[in-house]
């Protein structure tokens, strides 16, 4: 949110750095859970490796699902396509800036 909504280097990079600290938090929780799981069910640590490997793919294939849902999602309802029904320029000085539109709303919404 906080890289998406930034309009300079400093933010962006603050937003990295916060995401980051997400998935490393994020990593060490799953790891531990599923050791903590599959010690607990099996009494050993042997089948560690075959549980997380799993649940890297289900992540990895999530991720990809997610990446084509949101083309085909960014395809069919564009960003700027939106820009052009909602705002119009207006020439203030030497520049053009968008100018939002007010539309009033309907009574009882």
């Amino acid at each position: 949110m906080i890289g998406g909504l930034s309009h300079n280097v400093i933010t962006y990079v603050i937003g990295a750095m916060v995401l980051g600290v997400y998935f490393a938090f994020s990593s060490g929780t799953v790891d531990s859970i599923v050791y903590d799981a599959v010690v607990e069910e099996t009494g050993s640590n042997e089948l560690y490796e075959k549980w997380i490997g799993r649940i890297r793919a289900v992540e990895s294939a999530a991720f990809v699902l997610s990446a084509l849902t949101g083309g085909v999602l960014a395809q069919y309802t564009s960003i700027a396509l939106h820009l052009l029904r909602h705002h119009s320029p207006r020439r203030v000085g030497d520049h053009w800036i968008p100018a939002l539109r007010r539309t009033a709303a309907a009574p009882g919404r």
